[in-house]
């Protein structure tokens, strides 16, 4: 879990960076970024809430994953579209730069914790193997 932290620490500072780089050559305004920080901001959240619950159901009943995960993973669509929505009403942001910034640092992150999970279950499934032999 500190890998895929990490990871994330290092892509969103990476983010940060460019950001500001182009801010100050004058390349994109306040409301980029601006819109930047809330889209963010919603995957930041919304990649902290998978994480957490993949780790307090990884070790339990297949149903019991699967609750958790599927449960949890509606949840999290609902608030973010409800977040995404909420924000593009009331909040002075840049839409196409919102949702741009959204679906790549989404995308990267959804990528992130596919590879963490898999590398998560067959670590376990190795395990299992061991111990049946």
């Amino acid at each position: 879990m500190k890998k895929l932290a990490k990871i994330t620490a290092y892509s969103y500072l990476l983010i940060v960076v460019v950001l500001f780089v182009l801010f100050e050559a004058g390349i994109i305004n306040y409301l980029w970024v601006k819109s930047a920080f809330y889209a963010g901001l919603i995957n930041l959240i919304n990649a902290t809430v998978t994480i957490l619950l993949f780790e307090f159901s990884y070790k339990r009943k297949n149903k019991d994953f699967l609750v958790a995960n599927l449960g949890g993973m509606a949840a999290k669509i609902i608030v973010s579209l409800v977040s995404i929505f909420l924000i593009l009403k009331f909040v002075e942001v840049n839409q196409i730069a919102f949702l741009l910034i959204f679906f790549i640092i989404y995308f990267i992150l959804l990528t992130s914790e596919v590879v963490y999970f898999h590398k998560k279950v067959k670590v376990k499934i190795r395990k299992n193997s061991k111990e049946k032999n």
